[in-house]
């Protein structure tokens, strides 16, 4: 609660929260209208609480189940059951809940993406007289950040300083993260800087930990700012981190995509030689980036380094491997791939099979291609608009415009949306073949066409 000293006004906005605070004012702008009660936005939904017993009275129930059993269900990530705890403890208007209990309620709405309602929580923490604490703005960061709001969050990080609350690791961390899974990586290294400089926004210094060098390095990395990463790896070392291997992974990635795959390979040999076991992740890396430069026998020769090391290949590995072989023609081997992955237990995606289909389309097997379309299906893999554009030009370059209107109708029929390139490969056909009697079709094909350019 408040000090005495402290004391507080709240104004009823139906947008914003405004009180006063150690003589000083702050007003608090919310991101929804809501009126001065804890009334939730969104319809509640769970399952009745059996474990509540109705013998017992209910103040005392709530207060034993708050205790002992509201943590561990939030671990279970059965979050519609505490919101439906609190609602029951707040329609009671007996059982006065703290900070603590408060922000428990926040992290579940923010956990089920309803961060609305976990500002309406918020407007509750202010009216009852209480502090929100570090805990309650993390918490509201990382829900802005899981709906990819963070602009808002970075906002919201801004003014923890006006509560008197001082960002910590935490929540450095958690808004760094987030700008990085948006593709925010300026505003993310900006905040990264902040951290260990401090400035009068920020309020202090706060080291970051090697979770967050990680996080920035990976971010940095997928998108292409690969120099400021490798400075930033040498930091790491500097300070006396030991890089793991998720930050060797992130770096070997980021190197092998922009063409430094030697430079890869060197921090490969590196993390090896300080017993870091590469990673699928890692393997993957350096296999995809071995291929692009055409060195096939490098890449094979880490698959097979990979397999007698016991990492498992997952699809993306797989993925990888096929795209070459079939890029060079040779879908046979492909094929042989494709068994390995069902052998080792791995599913193969709609991508693996558009790499197969469109390997099978440029040697000109289309027969082949068009059995491997049809099994997708059978073993639990929907063709999408890629597969049936990759099938449609395969009969078009073969002349077969039957089939290919064929399955343009099937499409259609799927409820999948065509896009300008299948038009544009069906026009093309049908002009190529010069089929004079499929002027109806041309035509049709046309009009479709300019309405999609529209959409």
């Amino acid at each position: 609660m408040f000090p005495a000293e402290a004391s507080r006004i709240y104004n009823g906005s139906k947008n914003s929260v405004s009180f006063l605070l150690f003589n000083n004012s702050f007003k608090l702008k919310l991101p929804f209208s809501f009126t001065p009660s804890l009334s939730f936005t969104t319809p509640f939904s769970g399952t009745e609480l059996s474990s509540l017993s109705t013998q017992q009275p209910l103040n005392q129930t709530l207060r034993k189940f708050l205790k002992e059993n509201c943590k561990s269900v939030v671990k279970k990530k059965q979050y519609d059951t505490v919101v439906l705890l609190y609602k029951r403890i707040n329609s009671t208007e007996v059982l006065v809940l703290d900070l603590v209990s408060l922000n428990i309620l926040l992290n579940c709405f923010c956990n089920m993406k309803r961060v609305s309602d976990g500002y309406v929580v918020l407007g509750r923490i202010l009216r009852m007289g209480f502090i929100p604490n570090v805990a309650t703005f993390t918490t509201l960061i990382r829900g802005l950040c899981m709906e990819r709001r963070v602009l808002k969050a970075t906002k919201l990080f801004r003014k923890m300083i006006a509560f008197g609350c001082k960002p910590n690791l935490i929540s450095c961390g958690t808004l760094i993260n987030g700008l990085c899974l948006a593709g925010n990586t300026s505003l993310a290294v900006k905040v990264f800087e902040e951290m260990i400089n401090g400035n009068a926004a920020f309020g202090h210094m706060c080291k970051p930990n090697i979770v967050v060098y990680g996080t920035i390095i990976n971010g940095l990395c997928k998108d292409g700012f690969v120099d400021k990463a490798k400075e930033l790896f040498l930091e790491v070392k500097v300070l006396g981190f030991n890089p793991n291997v998720v930050i060797y992974g992130s770096l070997i990635d980021g190197l092998c995509k922009n063409g430094f795959v030697d430079e890869a390979k060197e921090l490969f040999l590196e993390m090896k030689s300080r017993n870091i076991n590469p990673n699928v992740v890692v393997y993957s890396s350096l296999i995809h980036g071995f291929c692009c430069v055409g060195n096939c026998n490098e890449a094979k020769g880490l698959f097979i380094e990979m397999l007698d090391q016991g990492v498992q290949p997952n699809v993306v590995t797989f993925n990888v491997i096929i795209d070459e072989l079939c890029k060079k023609g040779r879908i046979d081997k492909a094929n042989v791939v494709l068994e390995m992955m069902v052998q080792r237990s791995v599913n193969p995606s709609t991508i693996t099979y558009n790499l197969l289909l469109d390997g099978f389309c440029l040697v000109g097997r289309i027969d082949d291609a068009k059995k491997l379309f049809v099994s997708m299906t059978s073993k639990g893999c929907k063709p999408n608009d890629y597969s049936y554009n990759i099938l449609i030009k395969g009969y078009c370059k073969n002349g077969s415009m039957d089939e290919a209107m064929s399955l343009y109708k099937e499409l259609v029929a799927k409820a999948i949306r065509p896009t300008i390139v299948t038009y544009n490969t069906l026009l093309a056909g049908l002009l190529q073949a010069y089929v004079w009697q499929e002027q109806g079709n041309l035509l049709e094909l046309s009009i479709h066409a300019c309405f999609q350019k529209k959409a």
